[in-house]
């Protein structure tokens, strides 16, 4: 949102007419003012500078809101005043994918996408402090959902998360489903732990853990 003088709508179409971008065919309706500003290069001034550009940030936002989730930029112009542009996306882009599974006799998720692999745990894997874990040409910590495990912890299965260049194994009971949530579904809660968001499952009160569990073994 701009609070400043807003768009002086004739000069950009006097401009625009000058340029030959008013031209209107049977496939290409007349452009607007929108089309107009997002062509690249065009600018009613002649010279570009830091507070006028060329058309290019606003035609690659554009694009972007388009191809990536099938948004469009809306324009607001209030000549004088200033102008606003917005955008909304669509639900399917706010929802992000979670892993649910059990560790400790309690549920928990984490985003499914922290999550690189998951598999059947073999303790002949476990290092010599009892608190590392063999896989992927290295040694990670063994974390559960309330920190670094005690030595020797031996679980069904682990999940690796991966987080800022970081490594985990995250030891579990259980897989238990893997679900799409979106802000309808999520609710503020108090973290039950160290590495828990300020997030829970509405429905069931499932507390979210971060992929900052990786930082556990310091």
């Amino acid at each position: 949102e701009d609070d400043g003088k807003g768009i002086d709508e004739e000069a950009v179409m006097e401009r625009a007419e000058r340029e030959g971008l008013l031209r209107e065919t049977p496939d290409k309706p007349k452009p607007g003012l929108l089309d107009i500003l997002c062509t690249p290069g065009f600018s009613t001034l002649n010279d570009a500078d830091y507070d006028g550009g060329r058309g290019m940030g606003l035609e690659m936002t554009r694009n972007m809101l388009q191809r990536e989730f099938g948004s469009e930029l809306e324009l607001k112009n209030n000549p004088g005043a200033g102008l606003s542009l917005s955008w909304s996306l669509p639900e399917k882009h706010l929802r992000r994918p979670y892993l649910v599974f059990s560790a400790d006799g309690k549920s928990w998720a984490i985003p499914a996408g922290s999550v690189h692999r998951r598999g059947v745990m073999d303790p002949s894997r476990i290092n010599i402090s009892g608190q590392g874990y063999s896989i992927g040409g290295g040694i990670i910590p063994i974390v559960g959902p309330m920190g670094l495990r005690p030595p020797g912890t031996v679980l069904p299965y682990y999940l690796e998360i991966h987080h800022r260049g970081r490594r985990a194994a995250l030891l579990v009971d259980d897989l238990i489903s893997e679900e799409p949530w979106g802000p309808e579904e999520l609710s503020p809660a108090d973290p039950v732990g160290p590495w828990c968001r300020s997030l829970k499952d509405r429905k069931d009160g499932i507390p979210i853990l971060s992929p900052a569990l990786v930082y556990a073994a310091g």
